[in-house]
């Protein structure tokens, strides 16, 4: 298990120019910020900074969950996944315990490329 971390919702964000203030939600770890101020009277280009102590968070925990010893074939490695808990289901169990996970399963392919000459 790991820590509880923050995982921000909302971002909220201000120009550096006028003071003008926008709240952005966050899609897949990504903020999509805005170009241009909002604000008609500065209508400014990437002024924006985020202002952290008015952002929306909440609890996310990484728990890696293991197959049980009794389900493995002797000799073999138990599997191993990964499982994002939000909100409420932070900080649920404790290491050791047996669960039953309903959920949605995605898929994370990471690419590594070589580069050679």
């Amino acid at each position: 298990m790991s820590s509880i971390l923050p995982e921000m919702q909302t971002a909220c964000l201000q120009c550096t120019s006028c003071g003008n203030q926008e709240r952005v939600m966050v899609n897949d770890g990504g903020i999509n910020e805005p170009n241009f101020c909002s604000n008609q009277e500065c209508s400014q280009k990437n002024t924006y900074q985020i202002m952290y102590h008015r952002c929306e968070f909440t609890d996310r925990q990484l728990i890696k969950v293991q197959e049980s010893p009794e389900s493995i074939p002797q000799g073999e490695t138990p599997k191993t996944i990964n499982i994002y808990c939000h909100g409420s289901m932070v900080d649920f169990c404790k290491p050791g315990d047996r669960i039953k996970v309903t959920g949605v399963y995605r898929c994370l392919f990471i690419f590594y490329a070589i580069c050679t000459k």
